[in-house]
């Protein structure tokens, strides 16, 4: 019989301390050994495999993984999820045990599945309600391949595939990863094979480096009436024809987002920590000084703000999709009820690859500038726009690599020098 460890404890958002950990056991697994990285976080011996597992307070993305031994200590089945890097908003597992399949799911914002499909070997298996179907007979001497279909209340579809075989099982298929680098020289190689080179020293596989569109998404606090980083900038201001004043390049999108919490989940175990955003803006056609005059959500004056939080949530969106992006968070005098420091989120965007800028509207810098380090003075329309332009040349020098190795290790990734790159993101 073969064995198979899934995570029922999904993390689609960023995680840090502790936080119970459930999986779904079959197969002749008599200890499972639990690991954050590198680092043995529990040893569960018998059902229920459950633990409570401190993930720290750092950000860092790495490995969440249960191995899975038999009674000689032998490893028969292995399941692995990285946390704090950008997943789709909903997953699901493909689960088999004793003849029946179960597909347990995990949705972003708690939304329920609105069906589901299966199929054995290319024919179709019948599901109920519960998403649980009956398999046919099983012949462990040849693969099998189970293939699932889930679709959400908010039309979103998550596909995925495991084979089945006598020794352990898991999904099939590989995708390539995109990393972001900075272009250092005009002049590339004609191929860009061992450009990038992995912790160990090996080369990877780099198919492509490309400009795509980029993303810049701004941390402000709800009501730009009331915001510190636009007191100084006048509707006048707003008024005048610009020109280049305030200008992003071509192919840039604004995001705004605010750092009002929203806790979302469908269980009482795993929540999703989310902030309301804008919808993309193009910059050039709207223009940066009249986005930054959004208004945002309705917001009473005693309501909590997560400054911090919000700008970590803001990291991880910026690196969903192989774009260009930077994030700018605008000081404000309120406070910040955060639940992760300025230190440890300024790290975690430096681990992603993503640019983090500090603006202070005020020639005197809000108390809690101290803490995020540099902050830039756009107190008036010229340092405003100075400061812009600087997150225009970071976007502007910024490509994506393709290449053929997994999330985690592409953050590891090193450039070589005569290629005219260099990586960005800083995973130890």
């Amino acid at each position: 019989m073969s064995a198979q460890i899934v995570f029922l404890s999904l993390f689609l958002g960023i995680v840090a301390g502790r936080n119970p950990i459930s999986l779904q056991v079959s197969g002749p697994v008599k200890t499972i050994r639990m690991y954050v990285g590198d680092r043995e976080a529990a040893v569960l011996t018998q059902p229920p495999w459950r633990a409570t597992i401190d993930l720290g307070t750092e950000l860092t993305p790495r490995a969440l993984s249960a191995v899975g031994f038999d009674a000689k200590g032998v490893e028969i089945a292995r399941a692995t999820q990285v946390l704090n890097l950008p997943r789709p908003e909903a997953e699901f597992d493909i689960v088999v045990d004793q003849g029946r399949v179960t597909l347990p799911w995990r949705h972003l914002m708690g939304l329920k599945p609105t069906g589901a499909s299966v199929t054995f070997d290319g024919k179709p298996v019948a599901v109920d309600e519960n998403l649980r179907g009956k398999l046919p007979r099983l012949a462990m001497d040849t693969p099998h391949v189970i293939a699932a279909e889930m679709h959400f209340q908010d039309g979103f579809v998550a596909r995925r595939e495991r084979v089945l075989q006598t020794e352990m099982s898991d999904s099939v298929g590989t995708e390539l990863t995109p990393v972001i680098v900075r272009e250092t020289a005009a002049q590339h190689p004609a191929s860009w094979d061992g450009c990038l080179v992995a912790a160990n020293g090996k080369a990877v596989r780099t198919a492509a480096v490309e400009d795509p569109r980029a993303l810049l998404i701004v941390v402000r606090e709800p009501n730009p009436r009331d915001s510190e980083s636009l007191m100084n900038i006048s509707k006048t201001d707003l008024a005048r024809p610009m020109g280049r004043v305030l200008a992003l390049d071509k192919g840039t999108v604004l995001r705004m987002m605010w750092p009002m919490a929203e806790s979302y989940g469908h269980d009482n175990e795993t929540k999703s920590l989310l902030f309301p955003t804008s919808q993309d803006y193009d910059a050039v056609q709207y223009g940066f000084l009249r986005f930054l005059h959004l208004n945002g959500p309705a917001a009473n004056d005693n309501e909590a703000l997560r400054f911090a939080d919000a700008v970590a949530v803001a990291g991880i969106r910026a690196v969903t999709g192989a774009q260009r992006r930077a994030v700018v968070l605008l000081l404000s005098r309120k406070a910040d009820t955060s639940i992760h420091s300025p230190q440890t989120v300024r790290r975690y965007l430096a681990a992603l690859g993503v640019p983090l800028f500090i603006w202070s509207a005020s020639a005197t810098v809000p108390q809690s500038g101290a803490a995020w380090g540099e902050v830039a003075d756009v107190s008036s329309l010229p340092k405003l726009d100075e400061a812009l332009q600087r997150v225009r040349r970071t976007l502007a020098e910024q490509r994506i690599a393709w290449v053929d190795v997994d999330p985690l290790t592409a953050l590891r990734l090193r450039a070589d020098p005569k290629c005219g790159i260099e990586t960005i993101a800083g995973v130890p």
